[in-house]
């Protein structure tokens, strides 16, 4: 009989405790005692994406002057339109139409792999769940890889376009799961 590892779905021998692919703990030393998951609920998870976005928004904006800079004949001795953001984004947006493209494409790109390379790290979550104390597992509770965290951020924007309905579920699901989380097999609990 055979197991497969959760993490990267490497067929094992059912007497494995690590995966033979991954190195994933398969099976937990016996005198371990399981971790008790305390699920994070909708408020904490949205107060974490308000404090992820601004600092994205922060990024982004810095990306739009370099990009406003490379894509017009302005440069950086237009320090007034600094002041009014506004300005940067009609030049922007205003002069050429693929800029407009090309910003979006790296906002989402930055996104993608912020989510990713965050939530797979040892610490387990972004910059705004670190503050709110809330990181992202699987469910047994262990660390999620780089490729869960990458499909994870993808599903959360394919539901979440559809009329938020990925995120309305953390609200009425037992472990306080968004459609996306149940999709790739991750909870959001609190750091304990």
């Amino acid at each position: 009989m055979h197991m497969y590892c959760p993490e990267c779905e490497e067929k094992n021998e059912d007497s494995a405790t690590t995966c033979k692919n991954c190195g994933y703990e398969l099976r937990s030393h016996p005198s371990a005692q399981p971790r008790l998951l305390t699920y994070a609920g909708f408020w904490s998870r949205l107060m974490a994406c308000i404090i992820d976005a601004i600092i994205l928004s922060v990024v982004d904006f810095t990306i739009v002057i370099f990009v406003a800079v490379g894509t017009t004949d302005m440069d950086f001795s237009y320090y007034e339109l600094y002041l009014n953001s506004i300005d940067w984004y009609n030049l922007l947006f205003s002069t050429t139409d693929w800029s407009a493209i090309l910003y979006s494409a790296i906002s989402i790109i930055l996104a993608l792999f912020y989510y990713a390379i965050m939530e797979s790290s040892p610490s387990q979550a972004t910059f705004g769940k670190q503050v709110i104390g809330i990181i992202v597992t699987n469910q047994e509770g262990k660390r999620i890889s780089f490729k869960r965290a990458f499909m994870r951020h993808i599903c959360k924007v394919i539901t979440g376009s559809l009329f938020y309905i990925g995120y309305l579920t953390i609200i009425f699901s037992e472990k306080k799961q968004g459609l996306y989380d149940m999709m790739v097999g991750t909870v959001v609990v609190y750091n304990q």
